[in-house]
C-alpha cells in the first residue's frame, strides 16, 4: 500500500487525536503550541545521582535525584512504597505529571537495576513525567507463557498492575487528569505490558516492548499504540519464536502474533525506512500508530547510545510518550 504524506498524517493526527482547533480558527494557538514544544525540547537536562545511591536512603524518604543547583528541570522526588505487596519506586515531579510511565523489568532483574538500565530520570524531570518502577515476584512476571516463578505459580500480575494504576490515580494525579499512561517493558516486562494491554483495553494509551513480545496465545486484539524494538540477533526471545526455549523453559510466540493482534480489525497505511542496519516500519490507522524497529546487529538488550545500541530505546520511548500528550 502506498505511503501517505507525512504532512497530511501529522496534521490529521493533531486535529483528530488531540482535538486542536482547525487551521482557520486556531492558527495562533497551534503556532503557540509548536513554539512551546520547540522550547521544551530545547531545554537541556542535568545529571542525576545514580539509582543505587538513592536506594541507600531509608525507605519512604524523599530523595532529590536531579542536581539541586540546577534551576531547570525541577527535581524529581524518589519515593519507595509498597503496593499490593510489591516494592515500587516512584520518581515524582513537583508539579502534576504530564504523563505516567510505568517501566517493567526483565526476568532476573529488578526495579533498581532497570532504573540504571533505561536512564529515563533526567528526561522524566525535563518533561514532568511520573516515572514508576515496580518489582515482580522473585524478579519475574506472569505474562502468559512466560516467565520464571511468577508464571509457574500463576501469579495474577494483571491484577497487580490494576492496583498499581489505581494507586497512581488516587495519590499522584489530580482529579480529571488526562495524563497518558504508558507501559514500557524489557524482555519479560515487555511480555507483561502486552498482556496487560490485551486484557485491559483502553486503560493505557501506549505500550513499548523492548526485546520482548506478546506471549498469550489467547490474545486476539491489541487496541493501543505500540512501539516494538527487536533485534535480529536476539537468541533469548527470538523474533521468530521457538517451539521450546531451554533457557526460559517454555514455548515462545513470534513477533507475528503481536502484530496480528495489534492490526486486528483495522485498515493500515505503512511506511518503511532502512538506515545503518535498522529497519523502521510505521503503521497508521486513524489515531492509532504502530512502530516496529528492528536492528540487524541488535541482540537481547535495551539499546542506548551509551552502550553502542542502535536504535536508542530511550529516545524512541520518549518520542512515543510526547506524541501521546
Amino acid at each position: 500500500m502506498g505511503a501517505p504524506s507525512s504532512k497530511t498524517l501529522h496534521f490529521a493526527q493533531l486535529e483528530a487525536c488531540f482535538a486542536l482547533p482547525s487551521s482557520r480558527s486556531g492558527g495562533k494557538r497551534a503556532a503557540a503550541l509548536v513554539l512551546a514544544l520547540a522550547l521544551l525540547l530545547a531545554c537541556g537536562t542535568t545529571n542525576s545521582t545514580t539509582p543505587a545511591a538513592a536506594h541507600s536512603q531509608p525507605a519512604g524518604q524523599i530523595v532529590n535525584v536531579t542536581a539541586a543547583s540546577a534551576p531547570w528541570p525541577p527535581p524529581l522526588a524518589l519515593r519507595h512504597r509498597t503496593v499490593a505487596g510489591r516494592a515500587v519506586d516512584f520518581f515524582v515531579p513537583v508539579t502534576p505529571p504530564t504523563a505516567v510511565v510505568v517501566v517493567l523489568h526483565g526476568l532476573d532483574l529488578n526495579a533498581g537495576l532497570t532504573e540504571q538500565q533505561v536512564q529515563l530520570q533526567a528526561l522524566a524531570a525535563q518533561h514532568r513525567w511520573l516515572l514508576v518502577f515496580p518489582n515482580g515476584q522473585a524478579r519475574s512476571w506472569n505474562a502468559g507463557l512466560c516467565c520464571g516463578a511468577a508464571a509457574h505459580q500463576h501469579v495474577d500480575d494483571v491484577h497487580i498492575l490494576d492496583m498499581l494504576l489505581s494507586t497512581i490515580r488516587a495519590d499522584y494525579l489530580p482529579t480529571g487528569s488526562r495524563a497518558p499512561v504508558v507501559l514500557a517493558g524489557f524482555s519479560n516486562g515487555a511480555m507483561l505490558a502486552a498482556e496487560y494491554a490485551c486484557k485491559r483495553p483502553r486503560v493505557v494509551q501506549a505500550i513499548a516492548l523492548i526485546a520482548g513480545n506478546l506471549q498469550d496465545p489467547s490474545c486476539r486484539s491489541l487496541t493501543t499504540n505500540l512501539l516494538m524494538i527487536r533485534g535480529d540477533l536476539d537468541l533469548t526471545v527470538p523474533r521468530v519464536g521457538t517451539a521450546y526455549s531451554h533457557f526460559l523453559g517454555t514455548e515462545l510466540l513470534p513477533d507475528e502474533a503481536t502484530l496480528t493482534a495489534a492490526m486486528h480489525g483495522a485498515r493500515w497505511q505503512s511506511r518503511t525506512s532502512r538506515t545503518a542496519g535498522v529497519t523502521t516500519t510505521l503503521l497508521m490507522s486513524g489515531c492509532r500508530q504502530l512502530t516496529v524497529v528492528v536492528g540487524s546487529r541488535l541482540a537481547h538488550s535495551w539499546p542506548n547510545p551509551a552502550t553502542g545500541g542502535i536504535p536508542s530505546a530511550t529516545q524512541l520511548l520518549t518520542s512515543l510518550i510526547l506524541k501521546g500528550r
